[in-house]
């Protein structure tokens, strides 16, 4: 979308070099803690359900169907 905007205004686009020029290294890192500790817990939580999504699917025991409709409504719930 931004790149769309570029090309509307006419404005030259410019590269990491001129980013790391402009803030320097630490700059690049200044927000990366409170990136680090919103994605963290995201991706531990979602990693996990997305395993139990699959092994309840490669499970060879049909008693597990409650527990995999119960996986999938949390799988899908995540999407919102």
């Amino acid at each position: 979308m931004q790149g769309e905007m570029l090309k509307e205004t006419g404005a030259v686009s410019r590269g990491a070099v001129h980013v790391v020029r402009q803030l320097g290294l630490v700059g690049l890192y200044k927000g990366a803690s409170v990136c680090l500790m919103r994605d963290l817990p995201f991706s531990m939580i979602y990693v996990s359900r997305l395993l139990a999504f699959i092994l309840c699917f490669h499970s060879k025991n049909h008693a597990d169907l409650a527990r995999c409709s119960f996986v999938v409504l949390q799988f899908t719930s995540y999407g919102e």
